[in-house]
């Protein structure tokens, strides 16, 4: 199989992947400046010409992508969002396969990256984690990048769902029945006919 060059790769609204991990993922990142209509890497503060601009954290991992035509793994590097750092922390590790998506945009709203695990394969097999840096330099137009920055967002917590007894009104509310239905159609039909709407 011939070589390919390495490049980035975003999840767009709409779409679906099937990633197998290869990087070593320990959660660290960058912050970028969204600056005229592009993203600027941001140096830190004592450099950065754009910091008072708000920042978006992002990261980058070497992986490999499932493609049908042709079948195959094909190595891109995949941009991590913040949403979908939250989706893996603490569980994601090299050799998992993972689904990475985004529904479909609404409006303005922007949908979040999502992730569910599909199956862990083990680290066996894996190609050699590949060194991202040149490539995020060449995406940023920048000599040096470095990975080192912590998603901003604090860690989800997870709450078990309490058994508890139904409220009263939920209790209390009566099974509607074929009858019950049927009953209210009778009746939204008497009115339909009383006020002259009905059919003749």
């Amino acid at each position: 199989m011939p070589a390919i060059p390495l490049a980035v790769h975003r999840v767009r609204a709409g779409t679906s992947h099937t990633i197998l991990a290869v990087a070593d993922f320990r959660g660290l990142g960058l912050l970028t400046h969204w600056v005229r209509g592009r993203s600027l890497y941001c140096p830190g503060a004592e450099t950065c010409q754009h910091h008072r601009v708000a920042a978006t954290w992002r990261a980058y991992v070497h992986c490999l992508a499932w493609e049908q035509e042709p079948p195959q793994w094909r190595p891109m590097v995949l941009e991590v969002s913040e949403h979908l750092e939250l989706e893996w922390r603490e569980k994601y590790h090299p050799g998992q396969v993972w689904r990475v998506y985004k529904d479909g945009k609404t409006g303005k709203q922007h949908p979040r990256c999502r992730a569910v695990l599909l199956e862990d394969r083990g680290v066996d097999r894996l190609p050699p984690e590949v060194d991202v840096a040149p490539v995020l330099a060449t995406l940023f137009h920048v000599p040096v990048v470095a990975q080192i920055v912590p998603n901003p967002m604090p860690g989800r917590i997870y709450v078990d769902v309490e058994s508890l007894p139904p409220p009263r009104s939920a209790a209390a509310r009566p099974k509607v029945t074929a009858e019950v239905l049927e009953d209210r159609a009778k009746a939204g039909q008497y009115i339909r006919d009383f006020l002259g709407g009905g059919s003749k």
